[in-house]
């Protein structure tokens, strides 16, 4: 990407953004897939149509693996982000890079600590999100 984008901001958007689509979409089907078949059975035995088998009783019964999916997304992106500070891109990854750089293991620690404490504070917020929504 980097011949059509260059190095930057919109190159590293551009790769987060791809990946996550992958990891949504894998987990999206995966808890789609996990619901009994004997239930999709019942559901149209009971006359619904595809559409609200879809929307009634795969996507309520899909919660916990899509939200799943979601908070993945979100911890792999933070730790992704901050490597993308190696084709400047910014962010906490600068201080890592400025470290490893000029050797500085102060830098290196701090940028570590920070990219590591912003990924484990967003799963544990996701993670109360969850339960607050009962999922």
């Amino acid at each position: 990407m980097i011949p059509v984008t260059g190095l930057g901001k919109v190159t590293a958007i551009t790769a987060l953004v791809m990946y996550n689509q992958y990891i949504l979409l894998r987990n999206f089907i995966a808890g789609l897939n996990e619901v009994e078949p004997s239930i999709i059975e019942a559901a149209i035995g009971i006359g619904m149509t595809k559409w609200q088998v879809l929307y009634q009783v795969r996507l309520p019964l899909s919660k916990r693996a899509l939200f799943t999916g979601l908070r993945l997304a979100v911890v792999s992106t933070i730790g992704i982000a901050t490597i993308a500070a190696f084709i400047n891109a910014g962010g906490l990854g600068n201080i890592l890079y400025d470290g490893l750089r000029t050797m500085n293991i102060y830098k290196i620690l701090w940028g570590s600590l920070l990219s590591a404490g912003l990924a484990v504070g967003a799963n544990v917020l996701l993670i109360r999100i969850e339960k607050w929504f009962d999922i």
